[in-house]
């Protein structure tokens, strides 16, 4: 028995999915270094999935594809930080915006119970929603 799931997003996204798993819309603030550099920037965790994330940064942001990237995000429902250690492996211009494909250095047990997570309470969310308005 093959399961098939079709996920759709508010967020813009493309079916093209390099990473081969699946992807989870975050759009969340995050803090994060790029490269060497020591300063903290502030940074949108577009989505994570159990092998790499993507961020959105400001145009100006400095980067080297192949580079190091560090991002932090902090989710207050969960009560959980992602600490996100990775390379950066694509970039895409995005409306005046520079949008970060990374590769995770290593896989992360915690990425994976929160990816979990995330996606049970988005479904309890929707059925929720789904049976009060019946």
């Amino acid at each position: 028995n093959n399961v098939m799931v079709r996920i759709g997003s508010k967020f813009d996204a493309k079916e093209v999915n390099r990473r081969g798993d699946f992807r989870l819309a975050i759009g969340g603030a995050a803090k994060g270094r790029i490269g060497r550099n020591k300063e903290a920037l502030q940074m949108t965790l577009r989505d994570v999935s159990y092998s790499g994330f993507a961020v959105i940064i400001e145009p100006n942001v400095p980067y080297e594809i192949g580079g190091p990237i560090r991002v932090v995000h902090k989710d207050e429902e969960l009560k959980t930080v992602l600490d996100l250690v990775g390379k950066i492996v694509r970039m895409e211009d995005r409306n005046g915006r520079t949008l970060l494909g990374c590769k995770l250095d290593l896989p992360s047990p915690i990425l994976g119970k929160y990816i979990g997570e995330k996606q049970q309470r988005i479904l309890a969310n929707r059925m929720g929603n789904n049976s009060s308005n019946e």
